[in-house]
């Protein structure tokens, strides 16, 4: 063989195992190239490619197939992106809140809720002001959708009084709705113009308060009013017992003559229907002083005496002023009820009324 021959024989040689060399160079590279963590995953983990196609980031597809089954994952890859899909599979009215519009810390603020608010607010459409109404204090769970439906109808009131408004019942008709009075409840039994007593309700043990001109009372409040007019008397203050108890019989006479006299929208606002008095519970009792009439008691130095300290007697001024929208009664300086010294402090000290109590401690 000559020179020349294996010379280009040499040279095809060494040009076949260049190009050899650089394929064997080029799968080198790709086998780096390979992200090998993703295909064990893509390999291991069900769905992981379906889960990516539709939208999920690596964190969120092993949360969803860590923490759902193999049902749940089925449902999440036959439908679109939600950033939280766990959420909504496995928290129960989650989705449900989502799909009304409901941001997260909202539905998480729902969620705690009592059962009676968390249907009343799937019931419907967003409660735009949701969190606004969870927060009030005094929220009865149960009257949400009275709350919502007076602030519809009174939207320039406050959500606070709103509150105060319903818990009082005002966002009823007065003299309508009217339910029996809980007399089991004693010293705390409720008569307004919601609670009526019976026409032969009389307490069992109205006892005289000596202390105080003998005027009947249950006797826990007629041992306080003893109390209460000692305390008077040592402080040298011109007082008098004006009535305590009356009878359903006697109140119907008042109401009917103040209806002889006035307009039947003018008397309800200071005067109760039969049945509806706290004095038939011989829980109140009227003030006056020696030298006038019941309604002059305004400004004398028993009713400044009486604002100040009556709830260290267990007695509320049951009828203050700027509270008439609340107890449907004008302001009465003169008529006290007894609820004993605890509710009564507690009262000074919130400034609610007893209605709203009541409605607050079933």
């Amino acid at each position: 063989m000559s020179n020349l021959r294996k010379a280009k024989q040499k040279r095809k040689r060494l040009k076949s195992g260049v190009i050899i060399l650089f394929f064997l160079c080029i799968a080198s590279l790709g086998l780096f190239l390979v992200d090998w963590d993703t295909l064990y995953k893509q390999v291991t983990i069900k769905g992981y490619t379906q889960l990516s196609d539709i939208g999920y980031s690596e964190p969120e597809i092993l949360e969803i197939t860590e923490t759902l089954d193999d049902s749940q994952l089925d449902q999440v890859l036959s439908q679109n992106y939600h950033e939280d899909i766990v959420e909504r599979l496995t928290i129960e009215h989650y989705a449900t809140l989502s799909d009304l519009g409901y941001d997260r810390a909202q539905v998480d603020k729902i969620l705690i809720q009592p059962e009676t608010i968390l249907e009343i607010v799937l019931s419907q459409p967003k409660i735009e002001s949701i969190l606004v109404w969870l927060d009030q204090a005094n929220l009865i769970p149960d009257r949400l959708s009275r709350y919502l439906s007076y602030a519809t109808d009174h939207p320039d009131t406050q959500t606070e009084f709103v509150i105060r408004l319903v818990n009082a019942n005002r966002d009823i008709a007065l003299y309508s709705d009217i339910q029996a009075t809980d007399t089991r409840k004693g010293i705390l039994l409720l008569v307004n113009k919601y609670f009526a007593l019976p026409s032969d309700y009389i307490p069992t043990d109205l006892t005289p308060a000596s202390s105080c001109g003998g005027f009947l009372m249950v006797k826990e409040a007629a041992l306080a009013l003893n109390r209460l007019c000692t305390s008077l008397k040592d402080e040298g203050i011109d007082f008098a017992i004006s009535n305590t108890y009356r009878s359903y019989a006697t109140q119907a006479k008042i109401y009917n003559r103040y209806l002889g006299e006035d307009s039947q929208v003018n008397v309800d606002r200071y005067s109760a229907r039969p049945g509806h008095s706290e004095h038939q519970a011989g829980l109140a009792v009227d003030f006056k002083t020696t030298s006038a009439d019941i309604t002059a008691f305004t400004g004398t130095s028993a009713d400044l005496y009486l604002k100040e300290n009556a709830h260290l007697f267990g007695f509320i001024q049951r009828y203050q002023s700027g509270q008439e929208i609340l107890t449907g009664y004008k302001t009465e300086s003169w008529h006290y009820r007894y609820v004993g010294v605890e509710v009564a402090t507690e009262l000074k000290a919130s400034g609610l009324t007893f209605d709203e109590y009541v409605a607050l401690n079933p």
